[in-house]
């Protein structure tokens, strides 16, 4: 399964442009200008559209994939199951 929701891939082909910008925030774990390049793009995504999706964050696939599954599982349950979580 894809780490990116939806099934697509983290790194488009050169001809299509994805109107949600993708941030590797790996140059962050250096710090010093690697830091102040991921705040920018990450300052500047949220200035103009909102959001964005991050790449380089260490996160293993299977974690990943673990959160999706348990996501759409929770909601997937019937309403009034889901107003008893505690969450």
């Amino acid at each position: 399964m894809s780490a990116v929701p939806g099934g697509a891939s983290a790194t488009a082909p050169a001809t299509v442009e994805s109107p949600v910008p993708i941030i590797d925030i790996s140059p962050a774990a250096h710090g010093g200008d690697g830091l102040a390049e991921v705040g920018r793009a990450v300052d500047e995504a949220c200035r103009t559209i909102g959001f964005f999706v991050i790449v380089g964050h260490g996160v293993p696939e299977g974690v990943i994939d673990a959160v999706w599954t348990a996501a759409r599982e929770f909601f997937d349950l019937p309403l009034e199951v889901k107003r008893r979580s505690p969450a």
